[in-house]
């Protein structure tokens, strides 16, 4: 099976970056992007005091001057702009996934999804955002998803005659209907809903539901302690909500350093089941460096609540024309599958991940970017023999972190030559415990200069039966279910619009 490895290396790499909100850079401090204008320093001191009164604001806004201070364009901008903004994304995804025997027979998908937020900015110091989301799937009748339409038809109905069999546990009866509830087609969540503001310009405040991902890998982040979900690494749209949390930040400039301390606020409804995080990211030259650690009350195995530790390294450097990453996080258990050594009671377990990237300058304004990435996870399987018990339980089957060894290669070509507002993607995935494989081309295109083209076309290979081939035999569903044929193909395409 080494030419599948070298297979993997040398045919094709990442996935397409996900799109994120161009506010969300604005509203929680991210980094500018390289060769991005920084805008002139805002006088926080002039503008404070022009909420005293209407008639300091209109003395500035017609005057031009304010206690002898004449404002420049930023301040004129934050003294003239809504104080309230409405907006969001209208996204139209479409998607088909094809089988072993039923590649003419894919099974369709349509998980739309609308994003509202409202945005109210009194000053520059206050801030206050809620954004709501709505799926709406109109196509997916099922929740059994990785299977033929004609195959889970069957399934469900063997499923209800088995229900109505005399002497069948209500053990059984409850998890089969667990296993084939149809999902409601529309759903609405809330994403977020924050209250943002600082503390004399030092300390800076963000209290409710809101993102939190830390980390420098592009594919997978163990350092992202703080999220009770992975995104998966293939995805366009990041659809994970926020974390209900209060945040502290505070930059040391003459440093070159940012403290974050996080309450988790998340499902603790006495004060006992409180968690926290505490982050410290350092510039070091070429360097960025960040130390991560949390404690958070988790559900064992045998439904008790457990404090459990967490600590997180993450860093990257530019080398030579080589970006590297590199994370770590190590998670004190009190049962996991294997942990990788024990600290007086507790079991340890490692997650690592690293990459490196090559940014190719390949004309005056084009580039391209080939990368390399690893992931070990020593909570996964060493082989596909136990995927089986996963995927009869609910929410068990998590893709991309079902192995133990996990490798990635891919290709980023944006905007070649003349095609300024196109992208092309070209990536490949290897669980190497089972040797199954994902291939994957995206390609998006902005036209009509709102509008967002995504599609894509995506193979699974290597050995059935394996996560990216994942497929059941007669009987092994449940006694008498039929047989569940291994994954082949998915293609799909998405139309997104931010409004």
């Amino acid at each position: 099976m080494r030419w599948l490895l070298l297979l993997c290396l040398a045919f094709v790499p990442a996935p397409a970056t996900a799109q994120e909100d161009p506010r969300e850079a604005d509203m929680f401090g991210a980094d500018a992007a390289p060769g991005a204008e920084e805008k002139p320093a805002v006088d926080g001191k002039a503008l404070d005091s022009l909420d005293a009164s209407a008639s300091d604001r209109e003395d500035a806004l017609f005057g031009g001057e304010y206690g002898g201070k004449e404002f420049g364009n930023q301040e004129w901008e934050l003294l003239t702009e809504d104080k309230l903004q409405i907006g969001g994304m209208l996204y139209l995804r479409y998607g088909a996934s094809g089988y072993d025997g039923y590649a003419s027979e894919p099974t369709a998908a349509m998980p739309n999804l609308l994003d509202l937020y409202v945005d109210g900015r009194p000053n520059d110091r206050v801030r206050g955002f809620v954004k709501g989301r709505l799926s709406f799937d109109p196509v997916t009748t099922s929740s059994l998803s990785r299977m033929p339409t004609s195959v889970a038809d069957e399934i469900m109905a063997l499923a209800e005659t088995m229900k109505n069999m005399p002497g069948v546990p209500q053990e059984a009866i409850d998890q089969i209907d667990q296993l084939t509830a149809r999902p409601d087609p529309t759903r609405v969540m809330l994403d977020q809903f924050w209250l943002k503001f600082d503390i004399a310009r030092r300390v800076y405040v963000t209290v409710g539901k809101q993102p939190l991902q830390w980390g420098t890998t592009r594919l997978w982040n163990p350092v992202d302690v703080v999220n009770s979900t992975r995104r998966e690494p293939l995805t366009l749209f990041d659809g994970r909500t926020g974390v209900s949390a209060l945040k502290l930040h505070i930059p040391i400039e003459s440093l070159a350093w940012n403290i974050i301390g996080v309450v988790l606020l998340e499902g603790a409804d006495s004060l006992a089941e409180l968690g926290g995080a505490v982050r410290l990211e350092m510039a070091l030259s070429t360097m960025e460096v960040g130390l991560t650690g949390m404690v958070r009350s988790e559900v064992q195995v045998d439904g008790t609540d457990m404090l459990i530790p967490k600590l997180g390294l993450d860093w990257s450097a530019g080398i030579w024309e080589l970006d590297f990453t590199a994370e770590a996080s190590a998670s004190f258990e009190n049962e996991t599958r294997m942990g990788d050594f024990t600290v007086s009671d507790r079991e340890v377990l490692l997650q690592t991940a690293g990459g490196v990237s090559y940014t190719h300058k390949y004309s005056a304004d084009d580039f391209l970017v080939v990368g390399l990435e690893y992931f070990f996870n020593p909570d996964g399987l060493s082989n596909k023999e136990g995927y089986v018990e996963l995927f009869k339980t609910p929410g068990a089957f998590t893709p991309f972190y079902l192995g133990k060894h996990y490798g990635a290669c891919y290709l980023a070509l944006p905007g070649p030559g003349t095609w300024d507002h196109t992208n092309f993607t070209l990536s490949n995935i290897a669980n190497f415990s089972d040797m199954s494989f994902v291939g994957r081309f995206d390609y998006s295109v902005s036209v009509l200069t709102y509008l967002t083209v995504q599609a894509y076309a995506q193979l699974h290979y290597g050995e059935p039966r394996g996560e990216f081939r994942f497929g059941l035999a007669e009987g092994e569903f449940f006694p008498g279910s039929p047989e569940i044929p291994n994954q082949l193909y998915s293609v799909g395409i998405n139309l997104r619009i931010d409004i």
